[in-house]
């Protein structure tokens, strides 16, 4: 689990759609980020999946939650 941080307009709205505490589903190079690693994640809600950077999204900055 992941809590996330919105820093653009985008990343607001898709807080504000999905709520900020989303489900880890993977780490790795992503195609979208030219191989870069990004991690995938998905909505508590189960109705949206993202990919994000590791480091430097546009969107978001992250925090790991226990448990």
């Amino acid at each position: 689990m992941l809590r996330l941080e919105p820093i653009s307009k985008r990343g607001r709205q898709l807080v504000k759609e999905h709520g900020d505490t989303w489900s880890f589903i993977r780490w790795a190079p992503m195609v979208c980020f030219s191989d870069n690693i990004g991690i995938q994640i998905t909505s508590k809600d189960g109705k949206h999946t993202r990919n994000i950077r590791e480091q430097n999204d546009a969107n978001f900055t992250y925090v790991w939650l226990k448990g």
